[in-house]
């Protein structure tokens, strides 16, 4: 605690318990509790500048008035410096600045923000020319309006300006960092990357599936009673995808190439060649009746991309990735541009999309974030009006974590192209998961900080008793101070080491390193779910806000990796890399709507990692893999005591996992260089069988990395997969995968079903089989 002379420090209010994120619009503040528990600080500093009544805080109309007084010491003071501070440490909203005074008394009158949050205030002198300011005690916290039911999230915290943020890019940036230690244990990554196989078949997409059909009742004029949608991971939710349908056209966007107009362009005079000709757009083709196919419009829609489909509004949606365009399709035949949102600076990628069961675009974007002015924020738009991110927008993890994406999830009326809600979050681009279901998303980041928060704890536990007192105290004052960034804490611990190790002969140098190096081994792996470390938070869709945030030890792999079901959220992650020289594990989480952990599985897969993970209804299935396929059967009905209740060890991998009833469990991956389709029996859930297992001479398949490339017919008991340039559709009766029917050489990509009618979807080819027969009825080449 500071002395009273001291005052000339910074005076920190700490005060108050976790508020929340949103209040209403009321223009009247109201004081806190000064004894509430604290997030930082010290209480008593609280007694003892309102016991010499130094500073006093009351309450008005929208602002706060600040009064300093000498409390009769001898103290000089001339400038008051109050500013606003939204829950935490470090989020400068605005100041207001009077002065001079002596002795005396001064006011300051500070408007509020409409969000809760604390005043602080630094009273400076004017010392030979120069301000000192500094300080040691907190003045009062207040709200503005009603506090929502829910507290703020401690982990996040809201940027207060461009200057705040760019102080956060700095301070979250991690160097490599030995201090005497091989970097192979000990290095700080300054971009850690997963530890993941990056190919086709790893199964690394952003979203995931269940394939449902649509019905409808009606006669032979009315719409076809049996349509497919895409293969989705929340039933009701639909995600973009190359082909759509509502039973009356087909909507197939095409890939886009590049081309030279024949014969080729000779070079201008200035030497310029004009540049190719883009091709791609949408074809629109009517698939009734199924001998007649044909194309209805190829030249409306120019725009290539994903597609989302609001029937109940017949508006197609083009997801391209830095804009969207939509088009009313209320006459199939003659689309018509509705409406576009675009990118300004070309920034801006899409990740991925929703349509909500009420009709709503959700839209979850990237943009890289500079360091010199990285907000506000361009925002997608339409037409030329521009719209700005303001900075006080963004979320960031209240320690500074590696980030360099913004992550942003907007809610538009498909209609009109209207945002209505937005919220984002800073995050790190190889390390961020999104997941979105029917109340909530989910977003996931790794929280790379969780490694320099043990290799403090190391230092002062292992290495601090070899540096000699002095050495020692300084570095307990580096690490617990709390004005240095992580990385100023490391660079100077590191300083310290290397100044003992350089006191040191060449022989005591190198059994130091070895002692410590062999302790370092042993401390990190005790600790390895500590170095690896997930930050989720839950966003309510209802108004796009923040409901919580919680921890998981290790990283997740894809969408698959989270499932919200009955007010829990289950999450598979694995713990370590490759890279770290410590044994993988991987571990299953259930978390509760607060998204407090309430019980785990862990230990599965012994130095492997996970390469697929369904989560349905009380069971989980979780596939591993290094040399061996790990099949792993959980049972979930319990969430505070999951369960792994039986393994089945086989050879290759499954990178997707479709259920096909309550007792099969499909897997699609690969062994060796040709692609796997494995039958797991499931109805004992203690000893899970592979039933049958086919393998296609192809080496690739798009469902390993895209689950929306797969298709299963409930009806006629079938399922459809791509694979090379080929389409190939099985049955699984009795146990058994029969290959059905192969469709060669047409560079198959997708198929729908339409009443009785399998619709195979190439490249520049629609072939029309029969249902169940699979015989051709008609071809259709797309132009």
């Amino acid at each position: 605690m500071y002395k009273l002379g001291a005052l000339l420090g910074a005076i920190c209010l700490v005060v108050g318990a976790l508020f929340s994120m949103s209040v209403s619009a009321a223009s009247d503040c109201s004081l806190l509790d000064p004894d509430a528990d604290l997030p930082r600080g010290t209480a008593s500093s609280w007694s003892e500048a309102t016991g010499d009544r130094l500073l006093t805080l009351s309450c008005g109309e929208g602002s706060a008035t600040v009064t300093a007084g000498s409390g009769g010491s001898d103290l000089v003071y001339e400038r008051l410096y109050t500013y606003f501070q939204d829950y935490g440490w470090g989020e400068l909203k605005g100041d207001t600045r009077v002065g001079p005074w002596i002795r005396g008394e001064a006011r300051a009158q500070v408007p509020l923000p409409n969000t809760p949050g604390y005043l602080l205030a630094y009273v400076c002198e004017n010392v030979g020319g120069r301000w000192d300011c500094g300080g040691g005690w907190r003045i009062q916290a207040y709200q503005r309006g009603a506090v929502a039911d829910h507290p703020e999230p401690s982990p996040l915290k809201r940027v207060a300006s461009a200057d705040d943020l760019s102080r956060y890019l700095a301070e979250s940036e991690v160097s490599y960092f030995g201090a005497g230690v091989q970097a192979t244990s000990f290095a700080v990554p300054e971009r850690a990357t997963l530890d993941m196989d990056t190919s086709e078949m790893s199964g690394m997409r952003d979203d995931a599936a269940v394939s449902a059909p649509l019905s409808a009742e009606g006669s032979a004029d009315s719409p076809p009673s049996r349509v497919s949608e895409t293969n989705v991971q929340v039933s009701g939710i639909d995600e973009p995808d190359i082909v759509k349908t509502d039973g009356e056209a087909l909507y197939v966007s095409k890939p886009t190439y590049y081309r030279w107009i024949e014969p080729l362009p000779a070079a201008a005079q200035d030497g310029s060649v004009r540049a190719p000709e883009p091709t791609g757009g949408v074809s629109v083709v009517d698939p009734y009746p199924a001998e007649e196919l044909a194309v209805l419009n190829t030249e409306a829609i120019d725009r290539s991309g994903e597609l989302l489909l609001d029937q109940a509004a017949d508006v197609l949606m083009v997801i391209g990735s830095d804009r969207v365009d939509a088009y009313d399709v209320s006459d199939p035949a003659s689309p018509s541009e509705l409406w576009s949102v675009t990118d300004p600076d070309a920034r801006t990628r899409i990740k991925t999309a929703r349509l909500s069961e009420d009709g709503k675009l959700l839209l979850v974007t990237e943009r890289r974030l500079g360091s010199t002015r990285p907000c506000p924020v361009p925002l997608m738009s339409r037409g030329t009006t521009a719209r700005e991110l303001p900075c006080t927008d963004i979320w960031v993890p209240r320690t500074p974590e590696p980030v360099n994406t913004l992550y942003s999830l907007a809610r538009l009326d498909t209609t009109t192209g209207a945002e209505e809600d937005r919220v984002s979050f800073a995050g790190e681009s190889s390390h961020t998961v999104v997941s979105v279901f029917s109340e909530d998303a989910y977003l996931a980041t790794r929280r790379t900080s969780a490694f320099t928060e043990v290799m403090f704890e190391f230092y002062l536990s292992e290495v601090n008793g070899l540096l000699g007192p002095a050495r020692s105290e300084r570095m307990e004052r580096v690490v617990a101070s709390d004005d240095l960034s992580a990385r100023i804490k490391l660079m100077q611990v590191a300083e310290i080491v290397e100044e003992a190790l350089a006191e040191l002969s060449i022989d005591q140098r190198r059994q130091w390193e070895n002692d410590l190096q062999d302790s370092a081994t042993e401390f990190l792996e005790e600790r390895k779910r500590e170095l690896d470390r997930t930050l989720v938070t839950r966003i309510d869709l209802g108004n796009l806000s923040v409901a919580a945030t919680g921890e998981v030890p290790g990283h997740l792999l894809n969408q698959f990796s989270m499932d919200a079901w009955e007010g829990h959220l289950r999450v598979s992650a694995t713990i370590g890399d490759r890279w770290s020289g410590r044994q993988q594990e991987n571990d299953v989480y259930v978390l509760n709507d607060a998204l407090e952990i309430t019980g785990s599985i862990q230990g599965l897969g012994l130095d492997e990692r996970i390469y697929a993970t369904r989560f349905i209804g009380p069971r989980g299935y979780l596939v591993t893999f290094r040399e061996i396929d790990p099949f792993y059967v959980l049972d979930l009905s319990d969430p505070t005591d999951p369960q792994m209740v039986g393994e089945l060890k086989i050879p290759g991998f499954s990178s997707y996992l479709e259920p096909l009833s309550n007792d099969l469990v499909l897997g699609v991956g690969r062994e060796g260089r040709r692609v796997k389709l494995s039958l797991f029996d499931v109805s004992d859930t203690s000893d899970p069988q592979e039933r049958d297992v086919y393998h296609l001479d192809e080496g690739w398949s798009e469902v390993g990395s895209n689950h929306r490339a797969f298709l299963r017919d409930p009806e006629h008991d079938l399922f459809f997969i791509p694979a090379g340039q080929s389409g190939y559709v099985f049955s699984w009766g009795d146990d058994e995968i029969t290959l059905e029917r192969a469709v060669a050489d047409v560079g198959a990509r997708r198929a729908i079903y339409i009443d009785d009618v399998l619709y195979v979807v190439g490249e520049a080819e629609i072939r029309a089989l029969s249902l169940p027969e699979l015989e051709d009825v008609a071809s259709l080449e797309l132009r």
